[in-house]
């Protein structure tokens, strides 16, 4: 399936549920993201979905390499060679307290779909760890992008349709958001464990 085709799906879907939420788009949410480059098409593609899904909720993500990223960016580091003892099952973790890091697993990812998958897991697994940091909280949701775990119905969907955001989903995006920009979120040092985008 060509990258446009599979984004217009994306986009689609994540629409219908921004629309059902009955939460309409705010300019003004803007969100710098910093992540190491990787190798090969995946990582561009991914970047593309992953804006696209925030974009429909009113988020607009700006991508930025590390070397410029500004004091209140959000940094993306990869991991490639993940020793299994580290968070097993996981395929990233975000550190919602602390505010500011994210941890992708991308050998796992790799390891874990074919190479025509790749790109949309990794857009999802970006876009759900992002949530988690600009909602500032541990939230999970029973359905769709925020769920715990994701089980084989989600991973067959992705490269079809994004996994849509709850209703409540958005709103604790945006809530994160405004505390951000009103200065009433301040980063925790030391805080629970960060979340995880599972494999079931």
């Amino acid at each position: 399936m060509r990258i446009a085709a599979l984004t217009a799906m994306l986009i689609a879907a994540t629409a219908s549920a921004w629309g059902a939420a009955g939460l309409a788009p705010s300019a003004g949410r803007k969100v710098t993201v910093c992540m190491e480059i990787g190798a090969g098409e995946d990582f561009g593609h991914a970047k593309i979905m992953a804006a696209e899904m925030f974009a429909r909720i009113g988020v607009t993500l700006e991508w930025h390499r590390p070397s410029r990223c500004s004091s209140g960016g959000l940094r993306i580091s990869l991991s490639n060679r993940t020793p299994e003892a580290v968070r097993p099952g996981a395929l990233a973790y975000a550190t919602p307290y602390e505010g500011t890091h994210i941890r992708v697993f991308w050998d796992r990812i790799q390891a874990g779909t074919s190479s025509s998958m790749a790109a949309a897991l990794l857009a999802h697994v970006l876009v759900h760890e992002i949530t988690h940091i600009l909602q500032g909280c541990s939230h999970h949701s029973a359905t769709g992008m925020m769920k715990a775990s994701w089980d084989s119905f989600d991973f067959r969907a992705m490269p079809r349709m994004a996994l849509p955001f709850t209703g409540e989903d958005i709103e604790l995006i945006y809530r994160g958001m405004a505390q951000r920009v009103a200065g009433g979120w301040q980063p925790v040092t030391h805080a629970p464990g960060g979340m995880e985008a599972v494999v079931e």
